[in-house]
């Protein structure tokens, strides 16, 4: 593995298959935290984050189920098409096949 500082960020390359306990130290080193700010109630959530260009997170939760499910943010957000507000670890219904707009609040 090699790796060099680029602009704002890095390049990596690796020419190897890992064995586990370097595969696991290199996810370390990609993703040093969590970037959700999420605990899905269900495996059929994911979430994605962001920077606006204005600085504010923005994160997309998708439910990916034929079923309803909810998920509760770790950090206060509102909706960013309805406005509507919800505080940490309130419960978020996300509608099947759905996927929603959030920003966080400070």
């Amino acid at each position: 593995m090699t790796s060099t500082s680029y602009s704002r960020g890095h390049i990596t390359y690796g020419g190897t298959l890992p064995n586990i306990g370097f595969a696991a130290a290199l996810l370390r080193w990609l993703v040093p935290q969590p970037s959700t700010p999420w605990h899905p109630a269900t495996p059929s959530v994911t979430a994605t984050s962001a920077t606006a260009t204005d600085g504010r997170r923005v994160h997309f939760p998708h439910n990916w189920s034929w079923e309803p499910a909810v998920a509760q943010p770790i950090v206060p957000l509102a909706d960013l098409l309805t406005g509507t507000s919800f505080p940490a670890g309130a419960r978020v219904q996300l509608g099947a096949g759905a996927v929603r707009v959030f920003v966080e609040i400070h």
